[in-house]
């Protein structure tokens, strides 16, 4: 059993994906754009119960290891969106991939509790913790600043308040979006593709020959 049958089968991926453009014919054919267009992606994903989810699209040229990662931004009911611009020739290929956001849900509740008065402690114990588990996901830097989050956090001294602006920090929601827990991600199965060509090929030009008008005397009408 693979990684990904454990988790589908302890329900750790809950994301379903759907619906997602451009695309002909369910993936068959590839999509077309010019070298510098952009390609605009667009897909629901949504999940079970209240958690927040998170989404990007991946993208890269045919061939090439590495993928490009761009976040998707929501445009409302369960409706996501984002872009990315195609630089080179040749045939590339995207899909999008999501995931249950535990920061993002814990950040938004936090919101809740403070509002209505109630005890922040085990909140701000629980943000805490999952600071450090996205600090071993992180890269050295982005960890170092996650750790120090989570002390700030967690530090009585401070006023509830200043650390509830604390936990809305954006750098901290932008380094959870680019290293998701993979136990959570669902990638959808589509790959789909985009075949880019120069940009000379947003144009035509319409040639028609009639048979009267060929000639056996070259630079001589019929």
């Amino acid at each position: 059993m693979n990684a990904r049958d454990k988790d589908k089968r302890n329900g750790g991926i809950r994301v379903v994906i759907e619906a997602i453009t451009p695309q002909i014919d369910c993936g068959r054919f590839p999509v077309k754009r010019t070298v510098g267009e952009a390609v605009s992606v667009e897909a629901d994903v949504f999940t079970d119960g209240h958690d927040s989810v998170a989404c990007m699209v991946k993208h890269r040229p045919v061939g090439q290891g590495a993928w490009h990662q761009v976040p998707m931004k929501l445009l409302g009911n369960d409706r996501w969106r984002a872009e990315f611009r195609v630089t080179s020739q040749g045939r590339h290929e995207f899909t999008v991939v999501g995931w249950v956001d535990h920061l993002v849900t814990w950040r938004r509740d936090l919101l809740k509790r403070h509002a209505a008065g109630q005890d922040l402690g085990a909140d701000f114990e629980i943000g805490a913790q999952l600071g450090r588990e996205l600090a071993g996901r992180a890269a050295p830097l982005e960890a170092q600043q996650l750790e120090e989050w989570a002390a700030a956090l967690t530090d009585e001294s401070d006023d509830v308040d200043e650390r509830v602006t604390l936990a809305q920090s954006e750098i901290v929601r932008e380094i959870a979006a680019r290293h998701p827990d993979a136990a959570l991600v669902c990638e959808s199965s589509l790959k789909l593709g985009v075949e880019v060509e120069r940009e000379r090929a947003r144009f035509s030009t319409w040639y028609e020959l009639f048979p009267r008008s060929t000639s056996r005397s070259p630079g001589k009408p019929g």
